[in-house]
């Protein structure tokens, strides 16, 4: 059976809450991304897609010490996306 979809606002949603928990008061920026290559298009629903998704991160030059978050971060996020794809729509 296929996760549920999640939209990108959700998604990235989740991926701020997660950042503003684990560093509080921190200068990062996470960013919900998809790879192209690895949507896969409905059969049945024309137009609807899902992939697997993953967060890239801004880190301030300002805050160094910032970067060794990010593997504690990506854990927690591999949570999520078990539990969702990042649902896609094309015109």
């Amino acid at each position: 059976m296929p996760k549920p979809l999640g939209t990108h606002w959700f998604l990235q949603q989740i991926a701020d809450t997660l950042v503003k928990e684990l560093a509080p008061g921190r200068l990062i920026i996470p960013s919900v991304q998809h790879k192209d290559d690895q949507i896969v298009w409905d059969e049945d629903c024309k137009g609807v897609g899902r992939t697997p998704w993953f967060c890239r991160y801004i880190l301030s030059p300002d805050d160094p010490s910032a970067e060794s978050l990010v593997p504690t971060l990506n854990a927690a996020m591999a949570h999520y996306q078990e539990l969702y794809d990042l649902g896609l729509t094309c015109d």
